[in-house]
């Protein structure tokens, strides 16, 4: 019995995937990983199946990563819901378009900083991965105004296919004769079919109710190439935005702050650091038609007094961060209403019918 209780257990000998794979490996991390794959032949059989499986993957900020240890972690993955690379320049377009060809499940992406990418990769990532909720592309100065336009596009041709109906499954129903039901075919030729399909009552099954990931999460601050239009367009398709941060970009103007004040319903945090362009009237009208707005970061720009205690009023934080020291403080002037009627008046010529309809 003595011999019994002090026997010890392999590492090798636990399940792998009722204990290795659920309640050790997650806690490890790529470093671990890696020097799991050298240690023996029985150990790198089960890291590599784990590797397979396994759902976050994050090597920022690990300088011992590079290009051939990241094929390892990442050569058999498949079932990745979460990749962080933040700040690792060394990714290239040809390191990362085979994981996102091979893990189509990814919903959380981190590319922050990662400079050796080219836009073309944004086009990978959307066909590829449809279910993206949140990705981080801070200081990117590759993402290009038509990637992001790519992005919107691609989204919005999927939302308009999901939307039409199933015509050859409709144009099957009542056309055959079922014994055990006892019903007739109701087929009474090709014109009583075409005016039967074209009728006010008639209704096809529709492919909406497939699950599908909303956009909630969106950072292309420090992208100077984005411009207004660019701004629109996503955010005419992504209207799910609760998380938006584009600051650090001298293009972003009122324009901006106008698509996002009559598209994005449920945004609750904004990032407007560093963007001088845009003025008292912008800000206002987010703060006005965003009624779940809750942060705001402004960074170093200065803006009135009263404006800020108009957000403050509507329970808004206001958080002036230091985004990267490129610009000094910057006072703004009042554009478009005054003092005094700023909180009454209708800014950037949203009219009352907006209004209603938002």
């Amino acid at each position: 019995m003595a011999s019994q209780d002090n026997r010890t257990v392999s590492f090798e000998s636990l399940p792998p995937e009722d204990v290795l794979f659920i309640h050790i490996f997650p806690r490890l991390d790529a470093r671990d990983w890696l020097s799991l794959l050298n240690t023996s032949k029985s150990l790198c059989y089960i890291t590599q199946n784990f590797l397979a499986v396994n759902k976050i993957l994050s090597i920022a900020h690990i300088s011992s990563i590079n290009p051939t240890t990241f094929r390892k972690l990442t050569t058999n993955a498949t079932n990745l819901r979460t990749l962080n690379l933040s700040r690792c320049s060394w990714v290239t377009d040809q390191l990362l378009r085979p994981i996102l060809r091979n893990n189509n499940r990814l919903t959380s992406t981190d590319l922050s900083f990662c400079d050796g990418l080219t836009e073309g990769i944004l086009q990978i990532l959307s066909v590829q991965c449809p279910n993206i909720s949140c990705l981080n592309l801070r200081e990117c100065k590759w993402v290009a105004p038509d990637a992001l336009d790519y992005m919107a596009y691609h989204r919005q041709l999927k939302e308009q296919e999901r939307e039409e109906p199933d015509i050859l499954q409709a144009m099957g129903k009542g056309l055959r004769t079922n014994l055990k039901l006892r019903t007739k075919s109701k087929y009474r030729g090709k014109e009583k079919l075409y005016n039967d399909l074209r009728c006010k009552n008639f209704k096809a099954k529709s492919r909406s109710c497939l699950p599908k990931m909303q956009m909630l999460e969106v950072d292309i601050s420090g992208c100077e190439m984005v411009q207004d239009t660019n701004i629109d367009n996503f955010v005419k398709v992504f209207k799910n935005l609760q998380i938006f941060k584009l600051g650090d970009n001298c293009n972003i103007t009122d324009i901006s702050m106008k698509s996002i004040a009559t598209n994005l319903k449920d945004l609750h945090t904004l990032d407007i650091s560093c963007c001088l362009k845009i003025s008292n009237a912008g800000l206002f009208t987010v703060a006005k038609y965003c009624k779940k707005l809750e942060n705001v970061d402004i960074g170093k720009v200065q803006f009135p007094t009263y404006l800020l205690s108009y957000l403050q009023d509507k329970n808004i934080s206001i958080k002036k961060s230091n985004f990267y020291n490129r610009s000094s403080p910057t006072l703004r002037k009042s554009a478009g209403p005054s003092d005094d009627d700023l909180i009454e008046e209708i800014v950037l010529g949203m009219d009352f019918e907006e209004e209603e309809q938002m």
